[in-house]
């Protein structure tokens, strides 16, 4: 994509001149390595009407961009849950995902545990008869 392209998909963006296309319009800016529209999308993190465009934001910023280690505050917070984040479109296991990826090269016991513990505790919380 061109930078004329990439900005016009970012001022479609910001302008919700496409309503409803909002995740589709992150994921495009994404992949195109546009971080210089970072904190455009980082504004969808907090998106509690809409879990999707959170989870697109976080992966976008995190997984496509490299920028765990700035958005570090709000991968802990989506590990650790938010209200508004539900299932099927939680944010929590792409932010489970980047802390994991992002550990590999910044080791930290204190977030090693964490991630632990939520793993844990997600593991637990189907029945015992739904494990195989």
């Amino acid at each position: 994509m061109s930078e004329a392209e990439v900005d016009a998909v970012a001022g479609a963006l910001r302008d919700d001149a496409m309503p409803g296309s909002a995740y589709s319009l992150i994921h495009i800016l994404g992949r195109a390595q546009a971080v210089r529209h970072r904190e455009l999308v980082a504004g969808f993190l907090q998106s509690p009407g809409d879990p999707d465009l959170a989870r697109i934001a976080l992966k976008s910023l995190c997984s496509y961009w490299g920028l765990t280690a700035e958005y570090l505050p709000q991968v802990i917070e989506f590990v650790r849950g938010v209200e508004w984040d539900e299932e099927p479109c939680s944010v929590r296991p792409i932010a489970m995902s980047v802390l994991g990826a992002h550990l590999t090269d910044h080791p930290d016991p204190a977030l090693t545990r964490l991630l632990l513990d939520v793993a844990a505790e997600s593991g637990s919380a189907g029945s015992e008869g739904d494990r195989r």
